[in-house]
C-alpha cells in the first residue's frame, strides 16, 4: 500500500513539474484555486444534498441517482485536492457521473411516473365547506 502511495505521489510530482514547465507556476496556482472552488461547489451541491433529509436520499436511491450523486461527491473531493493527476481523475469521475445520471433519466420507468403522479394527486385535499353537525338526543319517555 505504501508503494502505491509513493508511486502516486511520484507520478503527481512529475505531472506538476511538466505542467509548471509548460505553462508556468502562476497558471498552476490558478488551476489549483479554480479546481478547488469547483470541487467545493460540487461537494456542497451534489455531495451533501442527499444528507439533508432521509426522504431525498431514499428517493435518489430508488431513482438510481445514488451512484451519480456519489460520483459527483467523489469527483468534487478529487478536484478539491491540489494536483494535476487528481484533477484529471476528478474530471473523469464527474463526467462519468453526469453521463450515468442522463442515462438513468432516460430509463425512468412508467410505473415510477405513475407513482409520482398518484402521490402528487393524493396530497391535494377537497377545499369544500366544512359542515359542523351537533346531534342532541332527547331522553325517551315511557307512558
Amino acid at each position: 500500500m505504501r508503494f502505491f502511495a509513493f508511486l502516486f505521489f511520484l507520478i503527481e510530482a512529475i505531472f506538476i513539474y511538466l505542467f509548471v514547465d509548460k505553462f508556468g507556476f502562476l497558471n498552476y496556482f490558478l488551476e489549483v484555486l479554480v479546481s478547488g472552488f469547483v470541487g467545493i461547489a460540487l461537494l456542497l451541491n451534489a455531495g451533501f444534498s442527499s444528507l439533508n433529509s432521509p426522504q431525498v436520499a431514499f428517493k435518489s436511491f430508488l431513482g438510481g441517482n445514488l451512484f451519480s450523486q456519489l460520483g459527483l461527491s467523489f469527483g468534487g473531493m478529487l478536484l478539491f485536492l491540489p494536483g494535476i493527476l487528481t484533477d484529471i481523475f476528478g474530471i473523469a469521475v464527474v463526467v462519468f457521473s453526469l453521463i450515468f445520471k442522463k442515462n438513468v433519466a432516460k430509463n425512468e420507468s412508467y410505473q415510477e411516473f405513475k407513482f409520482q403522479n398518484f402521490s402528487e394527486q393524493s396530497a391535494k385535499k377537497d377545499e369544500g365547506e366544512i359542515i359542523d353537525v351537533e346531534v342532541i338526543e332527547e331522553p325517551k319517555r315511557v307512558n
